[in-house]
């Protein structure tokens, strides 16, 4: 490997280094518009696939096999999409599979005087297998088991699994309270011998921050009108998300909410916007949803679209 391209790389694994509160950060994002058009606030919201990620408890409540997919459309030749399926097992237990995959492509890449030696791309992925099971016909506690696998550079890979719980209580059909503490265990870990060679590289180990997360929602049937609220610490900072959900009937529903909002930090909180439009064929029932959410530190706006079907 030339001079320069060892320069170029140590500079990227430095800047991997110097953002360790940042480590995983496309894992905390969302994961699919529903959630994400309501501030990100699902950690006690049941009856959709991609639940399990906010609370791998939530999916013991399903009554339906259920399926999603999401795409959104970020600024910088960033990407990022995901995709959920979960299913019930009887009497009381469910499980889910889940994908989350995040890069950045189009990276140009250059020698020490300024020469194109073409171009590249990072990945992060999260692989994610949830369970829950209903202790009583109230509460549930889940397990998550995720797998991340991260690229970047030919060959700088990472793979180290990771774990979440999470518990929710029913006090009523149309109350819950929920908590879940994510990504315990799952970090990065670099070897950099088969590009510096055994004198030259090392082993270097960036842990995902913690996240414990605790969150009650509200149905006020009169209305219509679904109610979250959520607080969650990540980095020893306290952070707030809010949501709301009108039903008009029952093929349309508007969503807002506010995501990251801290009296402690600097960080701007992110507005969410949403909408969701239902088509039921047969024994299906296709959900269609987007997400509008105003990014932070000056980044063009993220647009989000799920798609979910409901089969028994």
């Amino acid at each position: 490997m030339s001079y320069n391209k060892f320069i170029f790389l140590l500079l990227i694994f430095t800047f991997q280094l110097i953002s360790q509160g940042n480590i995983g950060s496309f894992s905390r994002i969302g994961n699919d518009a529903r959630t994400v058009s309501m501030g990100n606030s699902g950690v006690s919201l049941i009856h959709f696939p991609s639940s399990g990620y906010h609370n791998p408890a939530t999916i013991a409540f399903m009554q339906n096999t259920q399926a999603n997919a999401t795409y959104t459309f970020l600024s910088l030749d960033r990407n990022f999409q995901t995709i959920n399926f979960a299913q019930k097992i009887e009497p009381r237990g469910a499980f889910s599979l889940g994908l989350i995959a995040s890069g950045v492509s189009n990276i140009d890449l250059r020698d020490g005087n300024g020469t194109q030696l073409g171009t590249m791309s990072t990945f992060e992925h999260q692989y994610i297998l949830s369970f829950a099971n209903r202790i009583t016909d109230n509460f549930s506690a889940g397990i998550t088991v995720k797998m991340n696998y991260a690229k970047l550079y030919d060959e700088l890979t990472s793979i180290v699994p990771g774990f979440d719980f999470g518990f929710i209580y029913l006090i009523n059909p149309n109350f819950s309270i929920g908590a879940s503490i994510k990504e315990i265990g799952s970090k990065y870990k670099w070897d950099t011998s088969n590009l510096y060679g055994q004198d030259y590289g090392s082993s270097t180990i960036n842990n995902f921050p913690q996240i414990t997360r605790f969150g009650t929602s509200y149905f006020y049937e009169p209305y219509n009108l679904l109610l979250l609220g959520e607080v969650f610490e990540i980095n020893k900072n306290i952070y707030y998300r809010f949501g709301s959900e009108f039903n008009f009937n029952d093929n349309f529903s508007f969503r807002t909410g506010i995501d990251k909002y801290s009296t402690a930090t600097n960080n701007p909180a992110s507005p969410t916007f949403g909408f969701t439009f239902n088509y039921p064929f047969q024994e299906y029932k296709f959900v269609l949803s987007y997400a509008y959410v105003l990014e932070s530190f000056g980044l063009l706006n993220a647009h989000w679209l799920t798609l979910n079907t409901t089969w028994k």
